[in-house]
């Protein structure tokens, strides 16, 4: 997305990045449970390559990467920057960084993310059920999102 910077996350993110996830996550009703406190989420998000797109200084989303496994372990765009390019741009840059093939798991009951990968060309390669329920583990590895 043009105007948008990706780089590393910082420890004084870390806030504003927990906040954005419980937003999001709420946003969107899929999710069953309750927010997460800070310390939660750290450790959610613990060990893996943490990235932010920001926009004129704003966090307007994130990723973060298991990156042993070129695993996308959250992805998330705050919703006054959503259906512009953010996720795309952060899933783009993500595949640039750590290469293919890379997977990800989607909830099912979230259906607008689902539809946002396959039309980046993550396909379906298994369908099993999770802690947060039934879900879709996503493989790109044509490079085509």
């Amino acid at each position: 997305m043009q105007g948008m910077i990706i780089e590393a996350a910082g420890d004084a993110d870390m806030a504003h990045l927990c906040a954005l996830f419980n937003s999001a996550r709420a946003s969107n009703g899929s999710f069953p449970g309750r927010a997460y406190a800070l310390d939660a989420f750290a450790n959610a998000i613990e060990g893996e390559c943490l990235l932010v797109g920001r926009i004129a200084g704003e966090i307007a989303g994130f990723a973060s990467v298991w990156v042993p496994d070129a695993f996308v372990h959250h992805l998330y765009v705050a919703p006054r920057f959503q259906r512009q390019g953010v996720g795309r741009a952060l899933l783009d840059h993500c595949v640039s960084r750590f290469g293919l093939p890379m997977s990800l798991k989607c909830l099912a009951a979230n259906s607008t993310a689902c539809r946002f990968y396959e039309r980046q060309g993550w396909q379906i390669v298994e369908r099993a059920d999770g802690d947060e329920g039934p879900y879709f583990l996503y493989v790109s590895d044509t490079g085509a999102s």
